[in-house]
């Protein structure tokens, strides 16, 4: 589909390098205080852990710009917390090369920029102008509140991830991208635009304008949704993401458990050329199962399209409102040129609900997955050709996106995913040349 007047716009070859501003150099060696090299530093001066041992206190910096930075991230450490406060605007704060045991708290509006950091415990920031991590490890979990934008890249957070306000405190539209990055529990975010991709995740809740390419969402067994679409100025772009495991062998009552993806309050959602399997509940031991079981339930939605994608293994072995690959009202939703593998549970449907152009393949033998997505140009492969179905069709992704060490292009590919002739196309760049 060609639409006059479409604007697509392009985060193009994000860099979430920088170059440092340096002023002094503050060193401090093994027995010197970080905190007395802060108080005597002023903006744009680097303090420089020089000491390859541990340094044991609490750290504040207080209105200031400042580099923080060990000469040896291997054998340098600090046993407590760092906290940044007042940091205003045009100000930055770069933590470098060093690990450290507690909370690192940053608040301000100016910019906070980590790299090759371990952070023991929770990363807070609240405000800010930019979040940029880069090779960071953060133990527990990471919230950022208001923040105007937040890059993660080969990052990898141990707990929740919760990315939260869709306008900063200025009023300005926020932005989250999550790159080649592991999250082991939730993900939440509900920033007005997020780019998630080549990443590995568990839960996620999403709002807002969203492109999510080329995951891995991964339940571990532990039941739960994999990606949770909520609200009506939520519209999503899922496409070449693998979506399994949300099992759970559910003993007594439960409710919307092992589901791949959930779209509720009229959001809009186009899920393309994704694998969804494995999320299912065969426990036969009692028990009213509500809402369990499904590969996509759609409760409501303004606009639904659902092509080109993999289901198996979505089921309860007792068949109480769940049961099926696709579970949908029969208003907005369109299912076509999908592969499902059947079961044989009682009840079981491969698309309940009154879905329009239900044309499908009903196998996952791959010779039936090549050339049967999608006819239309718009979805064709890399190479020319018609849609293959499964995570390996279509042309938006990357085949190395995961491990590539150079930039990425960061697109929103709305529909139509085409320019017309006297068309317009807008290109915003963040740290790139663009030629």
């Amino acid at each position: 589909m060609i639409m006059k007047d479409t604007i697509l716009t392009f985060f193009l070859s994000l860099i979430l390098g920088t170059t440092l501003a340096h002023g002094a150099t503050i060193n401090v060696g093994d027995g010197e205080s970080i905190q007395t090299a802060v108080d005597g530093s002023a903006d744009g001066d680097e303090v420089v852990l020089t000491y390859p041992g541990q340094y044991v206190e609490n750290v504040t910096v207080n209105g200031k710009g400042l580099t923080i930075r060990s000469l040896n991230q291997a054998l340098t450490s600090v046993l407590g917390n760092f906290s940044v406060t007042g940091l205003t605007a045009g100000k930055e704060m770069h933590f470098q090369s060093f690990n450290f045991s507690g909370d690192l708290n940053c608040t301000g509006a100016g910019i906070l920029r980590v790299k090759d950091v371990q952070i023991g415990n929770s990363l807070i920031g609240s405000g800010l102008a930019k979040i940029v991590l880069q090779n960071v490890e953060i133990m527990n979990s990471l919230s950022a509140t208001q923040v105007t934008d937040c890059y993660i890249r080969r990052s990898t957070i141990t707990k929740t991830g919760n990315i939260e306000g869709n306008q900063d405190a200025n009023g300005n539209p926020t932005r989250f991208m999550f790159l080649q990055s592991t999250i082991k529990e939730k993900l939440t975010s509900t920033t007005a635009k997020s780019w998630i991709g080549y990443s590995n995740l568990e839960e996620s809740y999403l709002e807002g304008t969203l492109e999510v390419v080329k995951n891995v969402f991964n339940g571990q067994n532990n039941g739960g949704i994999g990606i949770d679409l909520n609200g009506t100025n939520t519209e999503a772009n899922i496409h070449n993401n693998t979506i399994h495991w949300f099992r759970k062998d559910i003993h007594g009552n439960s409710s919307y458990q092992s589901i791949g993806i959930r779209i509720s309050g009229n959001a809009k959602a186009d899920i393309l050329n994704n694998y969804i399997g494995n999320n299912y509940d065969t426990n036969t031991n009692g028990g009213f199962e509500n809402f369990c079981g499904i590969g996509i339930f759609i409760t409501d939605t303004a606009r639904s399209r659902i092509f080109g994608n993999i289901f198996e293994n979505n089921f309860v072995k007792r068949d109480v409102n769940g049961n099926a690959h696709i579970l949908a009202p029969s208003e907005n939703v369109t299912v076509a040129y999908n592969a499902m593998a059947s079961t044989s549970y009682n009840g079981f449907e491969l698309v309940k609900g009154g879905v329009e152009n239900h044309a499908m393949v009903n196998s996952i033998v791959a010779a039936d997955l090549v050339d049967k997505g999608h006819p239309d140009v718009i979805h064709q492969d890399k190479d020319g050709s018609r849609n293959n179905i499964g995570p390996s069709g279509g042309r938006n992704y990357l085949t190395n996106g995961t491990t590539t060490n150079g930039p990425i292009p960061i697109t929103f590919t709305a529909d139509p995913l085409a320019v017309p002739i006297g068309g317009t196309v807008t290109i915003e760049s963040t740290g790139a040349t663009v030629k």
